[in-house]
């Protein structure tokens, strides 16, 4: 029997570049246009992996004579999440937590004051990964909230990382998308 390879290549390697507005500040989430572009900022640099991770909720549907009938779908929940090791005070206040960012311009001093209401503030995500052969993968989450826990660890041998961890609202009828480019 023959065997049949793809005759692209298939491997995708790296992490990459995370970019973060916020939502109410976006036009058209869908659809961005260079205006709303412009608003997109780069979180930092990614320490190491970046994970995107679509869950499905599942029930079964047994019958007590013929067992499993059926599997349904109950809901999706996706989540975006990465090592940032950069550190920006500003970025946390305004894409992590509701908190309030002040930066004395006489002394430089920059404060994030973390607030006792929970509530996140909603984002757009784009995230960007650079093929191997030149092109790339977009990922744009339309609206989401920080849902993880905020640690930082100070250690002595390892760069200072914050945990970026988003989960995907619904956007109309969708979550996210996946665009993919190719070298010209």
């Amino acid at each position: 029997m023959a065997q049949h390879y793809q005759t692209s290549e298939p491997i995708i390697v790296g992490s990459g570049e995370l970019f973060v507005a916020k939502f109410d500040e976006i036009s058209n989430p869908a659809n961005l246009t260079t205006t709303d572009e412009a608003k997109l900022v780069n979180i930092g640099a990614i320490e190491a992996d970046a994970q995107i991770v679509i869950a499905k909720d599942r029930f079964d549907v047994r019958s007590a004579n013929r067992k499993l009938l059926k599997v349904l779908s109950a809901d999706t929940n996706v989540t975006f999440s990465c090592g940032i090791m950069t550190w920006v005070l500003d970025n946390l206040s305004k894409f992590l937590l509701n908190s309030s960012f002040t930066e004395d311009a006489t002394t430089g001093e920059k404060k994030s004051v973390i607030g006792i209401d929970d509530t996140m503030p909603e984002v757009y995500l784009r995230f960007v990964h650079k093929k191997l052969d030149g092109g790339e993968l977009v990922v744009n989450i339309y609206k989401a909230v920080f849902s993880g826990d905020l640690s930082v660890t100070f250690a002595e041998r390892n760069a200072t990382t914050t945990n970026y961890e988003f989960r995907a609202l619904a956007f109309g009828d969708s979550y996210m998308e996946i665009l993919e480019t190719f070298p010209e």
